[in-house]
Order: C-alpha cells, then sequence, then structure tokens
C-alpha cells in the first residue's frame, strides 16, 4: 500500500521499483491523499497494469488512507513503500521466502539503504546490531532505541491486523529481521514527517498503553523528548524547540539544558550551523569516498531516478 501526497516528482520512481521486482505477484493500492500536483498523469502512466490499483481522495491523512486500503488488500501479507522510497529488485521475493520458511512470524523488517545528497551514503541501522525478536510491545516503535525501522522496510501479516485493528493501535506481534538491505530511504527536505510535536503526541498515546513500568515510561519519554527537540534545533526553530521541551515536563538534567541553550542562539546562526554541517555531510560522503558496496547500489537504482 502506497498513501502519496504531492510528489509527482518522486512517485513515479518508486513505482518503477516495484515494476523491477523479481517477484511479480503483488497488488499496489495507491491512495492519492488530495494532491495538487501532477500526480493523477503520473497514475496514467501505470494504469495498463491490472496490478496497479488507484484511489484518489480529498485529503484525509496517511493513516486513514492505509486503513481503508486494509480493507481491499487480499493479500495474506500487507507490506509498504512510502511514495519517496525504492525497493531494490529482490526486495518481495526475500520477504516472500523468509515468511514461506517462518509461518509463526507475522511481522517483518529489513535493512535499507540511505540516500541523501544525491547518493547512497549508508545504511540505516548497523548490520551488526542486536535486533530483538519475540513477541513484543508497541512501544518497541518509539524512537531508534529498539527497531529501527519505517514502513518502506515493513511487511505484516494480515491476520495480525484481524486480531488488533488499524494503524493507531499497538500490535504486540512476533517479528523478526532482515539484516540486508532491501531497500532504499530516500531522505529530502519535503518529507511529510515535521510536525514533531504531533509525532510526540501519538507515541505518548502508544506509551500509555504500554505495559511496562512507569520508570521505563518516563525514560522512553524523555528519550523521545530530546530527540524530538533535536529536530527542532535543525528546522532552525529555536524558540519552538524550548517551548516544546518546558511543555514536555521531562527530567530537566544537564541533557536538557543542554538542547535548551541552543534555542538562545539567533536564527541566522542556528542557519549558519547547519550549512556548515550539511556542507560538511556532502564533503563526507563523497561518491570517492563510498566503498565498493555502496557505489554498486548507486549504479542499480539511479538509472530508476
Amino acid at each position: 500500500m502506497m498513501p502519496t501526497r504531492n510528489r509527482a516528482s518522486m512517485l513515479p520512481t518508486a513505482l518503477r521499483s516495484l515494476l523491477w521486482q523479481t517477484c511479480g505477484d503483488f497488488e499496489c493500492i495507491v491512495m492519492d491523499d488530495g494532491s495538487k500536483d501532477e500526480t493523477p498523469d503520473v497514475f496514467k502512466r501505470f494504469s495498463g497494469d491490472p496490478r496497479f490499483i488507484w484511489h484518489r481522495f480529498k485529503a484525509l491523512g496517511v493513516s486513514v488512507c492505509r486503513n481503508i486500503a486494509l480493507k481491499q488488500a487480499r493479500g495474506r501479507f500487507i507490506t509498504f513503500l512510502d511514495d519517496d522510497d525504492i525497493w531494490l529488485p529482490d526486495r518481495l521475493e526475500t520477504f516472500r521466502d523468509a515468511a514461506r520458511e517462518r509461518p509463526d512470524v507475522a511481522f517483518w523488517f529489513s535493512n535499507a539503504y540511505v540516500w541523501r545528497y544525491d547518493r547512497i551514503i549508508g545504511r540505516m541501522f548497523d548490520p551488526h546490531r542486536i535486533i530483538p525478536e519475540g513477541r513484543l510491545s508497541g512501544y518497541y516503535a518509539i524512537g531508534d532505541r529498539y527497531l529501527p525501522y519505517v514502513t518502506t522496510n515493513l511487511s505484516i501479516a494480515r491476520e495480525a491486523f484481524d486480531k488488533v485493528g488499524a494503524f493507531h493501535e499497538g500490535i504486540p506481534i512476533l517479528s523478526d529481521t532482515l539484516p540486508r538491505p532491501l531497500a532504499v530511504r530516500r531522505l529530502h527536505d519535503a518529507q511529510v514527517t515535521k510536525d514533531h510535536a504531533k509525532a510526540f503526541e501519538e507515541s505518548a498515546v502508544v506509551l500509555k498503553n504500554a505495559r511496562i513500568t512507569v520508570e521505563m515510561k518516563e525514560s522512553l519519554r524523555r528519550d523521545l523528548a530530546l530527540e524530538i527537540g533535536g529536530y527542532l534545533v535543525k528546522n532552525l526553530e529555536g524558540a519552538k524547540m524550548q517551548e516544546f521541551l518546558r511543555r514536555t515536563g521531562i527530567e530537566r538534567d544537564a541533557g536538557y539544558w543542554r538542547l535548551y541553550a541552543t534555542g538562545f542562539l539567533p536564527r541566522c546562526v542556528l542557519s549558519l550551523l547547519y550549512r556548515a554541517r550539511k556542507l560538511y555531510l556532502e564533503l563526507r560522503y563523497r561518491p570517492r569516498f563510498a566503498g565498493k558496496e555502496f557505489r554498486a547500489i548507486d549504479a542499480l537504482v539511479r538509472p530508476l531516478l
């Protein structure tokens, strides 16, 4: 399933990465969530393939769109491709084979390559990182402490949704990991996830319902608040970051005050620091410094763009 909104320039790449899958047994439900650009014209270019199912709505929101698609999906597994990301050719085949080998597992996710500064710059998470498996609580989906995934890398058994409901609920189901990168996560300035305060509120709902100690809830809540505060600083919103931190009511320790102090820097200084950091990263991730693996993936996906 693929919700999309105003991504006519990126959507064709995502859809083309479906057409080059080594496993062609899929249906793709694409939901135009109130686009005002040329997205409908993109639909027309792929409409000749019966595997692509198109829907167009007024702006309903990503979760509503996904729940609509969930009711229509016919496959045993529901999987996701964000409209600005790319699946590598054997992504579906690898997930399918893994699910057949372990039919008791209802939740799978894989690693991914990261595309930034017009090139592959690394992986989403260290392949040697220990990933928890087994019956997991919904709070594992909060932040990066436990499960470093995004929707493009997920596959969830339909029966799991039938048991616990749609996306706004915690999903305590079995999980397993495919450590090999099977997708490309594209990072760019037009991404939707910018309402960080709202993201914090939504995560708080999951924490509220999690069956963990009060101390652990507060620890997770604090980590998430500082993470979101850092995003606000990167967005040059120092005063907003300070207001957000005060509103969370988390413990005001050294880490809190270090982040809070950056909010006093003038916006021009934050902008200068942001540009300096961006320049450093662009220089650091120049193609000639990339490893053989990253250069190979870059060469593979670049023709799709």
